[in-house]
C-alpha cells in the first residue's frame, strides 16, 4: 500500500471509529445507521462531518478512486461498502462541481483559500 492509499485507508478507519462512537452514545443505534440503509448513511456528529468532509474533498479523489479499485481487486466486505458507497457519490459530486466551474481539481494547498474574486 502507497501513502496515499494509506492515508485514505486511515480517514475510512476514522470514519469508522466516529460512527461507532456516535452509535454508542444514549440513544444512539448504529447498527441502524449502518447496516439497516448502507446507500444512506451520512456522517451524523461533527467528528464525522470533519473526516467525511475531507476524505470527499476534491482534493482527494484521485487517491479516492485508486484506492476503491484496490479494494474491488482485494475484494470489499459489506462493512466496507457501507461507507465505499456514499463516500464515493459523495466524492464524485464534489469532484463534478470543481471541475465543472474551474476545469481543474482544487490542489491541497489551495482548497481552503477562498477564490480570487472573494469568499462565495
Amino acid at each position: 500500500m502507497d501513502a496515499e492509499d494509506e492515508r485514505i485507508w486511515r480517514l475510512f478507519g476514522a470514519l469508522s471509529d466516529a460512527a461507532w462512537r456516535q452509535g454508542a452514545d444514549p440513544g444512539g443505534n448504529v447498527s441502524g445507521r449502518l447496516w439497516d440503509n448502507l446507500v444512506e448513511y451520512r456522517p451524523v456528529s461533527s467528528e464525522e462531518r470533519t473526516v467525511w468532509g475531507e476524505l470527499t474533498s476534491p482534493h482527494n479523489y484521485t487517491s479516492l478512486c485508486r484506492y476503491f479499485e484496490s479494494r474491488k481487486r482485494e475484494g470489499c466486505d459489506l462493512y466496507a461498502d457501507t461507507f465505499h458507497c456514499p463516500v464515493l457519490t459523495e466524492a464524485t459530486r464534489r469532484w463534478n462541481a470543481v471541475t465543472a466551474n474551474t476545469g481543474q481539481p482544487q490542489s491541497p494547498a489551495s482548497r481552503d483559500q477562498p477564490p480570487a474574486d472573494g469568499p462565495a
